[in-house]
């Protein structure tokens, strides 16, 4: 017996045996996402008019956590049985940081999960979808200062992992990569 075929025939045991359903690997499936339909369009574009005013850029992520953090503060200092429904704001505050996200990382789209009905970010390269809404929330219900950056920057570093862009180097032009060699 060759080395080869021994080393073969190890390897065997651990790649599970197509022939049955017991050991194999499920995989990598995405769940069934659409495109936000007109409808869904026109209500996040209110979702965003509800945090933009006359001096909020909803591209300056600084400026945007400041208005969603004042927000969140007044909620939480209110008493439980006052408290306003947060909901708005904090679906208004998702959507902000999906654009966001959308704006930092080429090739992400908004979907719409089937089953579900619930906006998320998807990026072709990957089945992995991103729900910045119910980040939003939740870290609305945490109370955290700071959230709506640092949940952009967690959820761009997140995205960017999972379809290689992080791990790529950048691409050489052909006299550069030649210049490379080289060395």
């Amino acid at each position: 017996m060759t080395a080869t075929a021994r080393h073969a025939r190890d390897r065997r045991g651990l790649v599970p045996s197509p022939r049955g359903a017991e050991g194999r690997v499920a995989p990598d499936v995405r769940a069934a996402v659409r495109p936000p339909d007109p409808a869904e369009l026109v209500w996040m574009e209110e979702c965003r008019r509800h945090l933009r005013g006359s001096d909020t850029d909803l591209t300056d992520v600084v400026r945007l956590g400041e208005l969603v953090d004042s927000y969140a503060a007044d909620w939480h200092a209110t008493p439980a049985h006052l408290r306003w429904d947060p909901r708005p704001t904090t679906r208004a505050a998702g959507i902000a940081v999906g654009d966001l996200v959308l704006g930092r990382v080429p090739g992400t789209t908004w979907v719409v999960v089937e089953a579900t009905g619930t906006l998320a970010i998807t990026h072709p390269a990957t089945s992995t979808l991103e729900l910045p809404l119910t980040a939003a929330a939740a870290a609305w219900v945490e109370g955290r200062p700071r959230m709506l950056p640092d949940l952009v920057e967690l959820l761009v570093e997140r995205t960017l992992a999972r379809t290689g862009a992080l791990a790529e180097p950048p691409r050489l032009t052909g006299a550069l990569r030649l210049l490379t060699l080289r060395r």
